[in-house]
């Protein structure tokens, strides 16, 4: 049996009538910015690209750990050169 968060023996219980709450109250006292629309399709597919540049450093390298942050930095850098910005 599951206990409460505050580590006690009670069961945690569902809400009354077995709903979720309501979406209104999941974002209640979050800032717009929080809960805005995802990002620009462009900003994501920079992201994806940078993602993927950094991956194949990653198995170039023969998949060695350890590099990661400088994977990223060279292929933010390798993306921003190709798309000219």
């Amino acid at each position: 049996m599951a206990s409460s968060k505050n580590g006690g023996d009670q069961p945690l219980v569902a809400p009354a009538g077995g709903a979720n709450p309501p979406v209104d109250s999941l974002t209640e006292g979050l800032d717009d910015a929080a809960v805005a629309a995802p990002k620009e399709t462009g900003e994501t597919d920079r992201e994806q690209a940078i993602r993927e540049a950094a991956y194949a450093a990653y198995e170039r390298r023969g998949k060695t750990e350890g590099n990661a942050e400088q994977d990223w930095l060279d292929a933010e850098a390798e993306v921003k050169a190709r798309s000219g910005s």
